[in-house]
């Protein structure tokens, strides 16, 4: 993590991803390549 004082505690990371429905997830690869991905999830509860 490059900005440590801004990083956020386990808890409220998997609290925004419950909730969230969209997003771009973002990593490093091979060599510090950036490259990112966007999802989208859905629920099929109470069909």
């Amino acid at each position: 993590m490059r900005r440590k004082r801004q990083q956020l505690s386990d808890e409220k990371s998997i609290g925004i991803l419950q909730k969230a429905t969209a997003g771009t997830l973002a990593l490093l690869g091979d060599n510090g390549y950036p490259y990112s991905v966007h999802y989208t999830l859905f629920s099929q509860a109470n069909t």
